[in-house]
């Protein structure tokens, strides 16, 4: 078996008597130096490799009564192994991640670039370390044949989540909204907020537009008001109360 990204088969023909022998090819390939060279490569054709497969036959140049006369192997081409790198993987600032790649063979060699922020370039599901954002790292595979195939995911870095549990929403412009910094990254968080009865007072999906201390339009009441965030993003939820001071 060779690799279809390098279709040449090296040959070690032998006969056991005089004269030699001749290889033939049932495809469209070539030997070389010639087919008399009993240690010839064969290089396959583009049909060769389409069909899969060649048989190469040596026949002996003079192999009288007592010998076979000839002999045959087949020569099978592979392609290299399929990689998925794993498309777009989010990691938290200063977290990290662990690469899962998907590769149709394990009998293979690994090796990630570049070598920044991982901890083993050369494992198949190395750790990285949120640091460098939409960072690219490329997958490069090498099966036992030399057959070489490669894919790529892109690490994207989430900001942490920073808020505060008091906001002053009086209309001086001055802290007026409650301000979650990062949550805008998060593009698919929902943001549920209840006053001390369990009434919901705010939801968004997102946060494009921070909360104003009002429901339905009316200013609520100064007072404590708790809050549920789900980032959905690693199964990380944030919950705690926020005061609304007048």
């Amino acid at each position: 078996m060779i690799c279809i990204q390098s279709p040449a088969a090296k040959l070690n023909g032998s006969v056991s008597i005089s004269g030699g022998g001749t290889w033939s090819s049932e495809g469209t390939g070539t030997f070389s130096p010639s087919t008399s060279d009993l240690d010839a490569t064969y290089t396959a054709s583009p049909a060769d490799v389409a069909n899969g497969k060649v048989v190469l036959k040596l026949t002996a140049n003079d192999p009288g009564v007592c010998f076979k006369p000839v002999d045959s192997l087949a020569v099978f081409f592979i392609p290299p192994a399929a990689v998925f790198g794993g498309g777009t993987k989010f990691v938290l600032k200063g977290s990290t991640v662990t690469l899962n790649p998907t590769v149709s063979e394990s009998n293979v060699h690994y090796l990630w670039s570049p070598d920044v922020e991982i901890n083993n370039d050369t494992l198949k599901d190395p750790t990285i370390t949120g640091d460098v954002n939409n960072m690219v790292y490329t997958l490069t595979v090498t099966d036992s044949r030399g057959c070489v195939s490669s894919d790529t995911v892109l690490i994207k870095v989430t900001p942490l989540i920073k808020l505060t549990n008091t906001f002053t929403p009086n209309g001086d412009g001055i802290n007026d909204y409650w301000e979650i910094d990062g949550l805008i990254a998060y593009v698919n968080a929902t943001v549920d907020i209840f006053d001390r009865y369990g009434q919901q007072v705010f939801h968004s999906i997102g946060y494009p537009k921070p909360w104003d201390g009002t429901y339905n339009g009316k200013q609520v009441p100064a007072g404590v008001y708790y809050y549920i965030i789900n980032t959905h993003f690693n199964g990380e939820v944030l919950s705690g109360y926020v005061t609304v001071l007048r």
